[in-house]
């Protein structure tokens, strides 16, 4: 087991795998522990899409698998086409579009992209794919389809990032299995937000703001309304500015206060001199 490499590039070196993937894993981002994120270098949310005949086609990328704290550096610099088995005569079936960045001389294949065929089934599942291999898309194919055009595609190749980078992530859940160091950053695809790894947890980096409204406030009495933040929003409390948004011809204005903030919920007080059937107050929370 290497625990040491020489510095890359020098002079009377012959530099192999283990030192070249030592050293080019410095570039990529790691979780915790200092491993690598396996995926695909950001280019673009799709990257299979369905061609002519029993065709797909494969978009330009790059590729890091990793190899323990190595990585491998792969993929293709030009469109593709990859051909995929007809459909099923009965049931469905699912097969596995991936890439495997190669360590050739330990044997593995060159296959920059390759598709893996499944079993049709009443309740197809996934093949496996090859150790170190990036899955790229998922292909579900029902029996009469006439093409890959017929089938259902669906891109799910996991992103990775230079080291330093903001990582992209297709959902909070995939967001929340990485396990990176405090200071990462990770951009949602399914919610459009940017959030930051602090104390263990991923919390939102930018301001949430909503509206609430309080019905049936009673004239010379206070009454309290509990709002909770998007689930995940935050993991200490933050800095809450709620501010009323009333008629100007209310005279006298209610007045809104907060009571409590806690990391998933706060509370508002409402005090107003005339009853009001419905006060609206626009709330911004700001990450401390």
């Amino acid at each position: 087991m290497m625990t040491e490499f020489p510095g890359f590039p020098s002079n009377g070196i012959d530099f192999h795998y283990e030192e070249l993937g030592a050293a080019l894993a410095g570039l990529i981002v790691r979780d915790g522990a200092g491993v690598p994120r396996p995926g695909v270098l950001p280019c673009r949310e799709t990257l299979v899409t369905a061609g002519s005949g029993w065709t797909l086609n494969v978009a330009p990328f790059v590729a890091v698998r990793a190899d323990g704290r190595k990585v491998l550096i792969g993929g293709t610099d030009e469109a593709l086409q990859v051909t995929v088995a007809p459909a099923p005569s009965a049931n469905a079936r699912i097969d596995v579009v991936y890439s495997l960045p190669a360590n050739v001389d330990a044997g593995d294949p060159i296959e920059a992209v390759a598709v893996r065929q499944g079993t049709a089934a009443t309740a197809p599942v996934k093949p496996s794919i090859p150790a170190g291999a990036v899955e790229l898309a998922t292909f579900r194919v029902p029996a009469g389809a006439a093409s890959a055009a017929g089938a259902t595609i669906t891109n799910t190749f996991p992103f990775t990032v230079a080291a330093g980078g903001r990582l992209t992530v297709r959902t909070r859940n995939e967001m929340n299995a990485w396990s990176a160091g405090d200071g990462a950053s990770a951009y949602c695809l399914a919610d459009k937000r940017v959030y930051e790894r602090r104390n263990g947890a991923w919390v939102s980096a930018h301001p949430v703001s909503g509206r609430a409204t309080l019905a049936n406030l009673p004239a010379n009495s206070a009454r309290e309304l509990t709002v909770s933040f998007p689930t995940g929003s935050f993991v200490s409390p933050p800095r809450v500015i709620p501010t009323l948004n009333a008629p100007v011809a209310w005279t006298p204005q209610p007045t809104v206060r907060v009571l409590s903030v806690e990391a998933n919920r706060f509370t508002l007080q409402f005090q107003s001199a005339v009853a009001r059937t419905s006060v609206l107050v626009d709330w911004v929370a700001i990450p401390e």
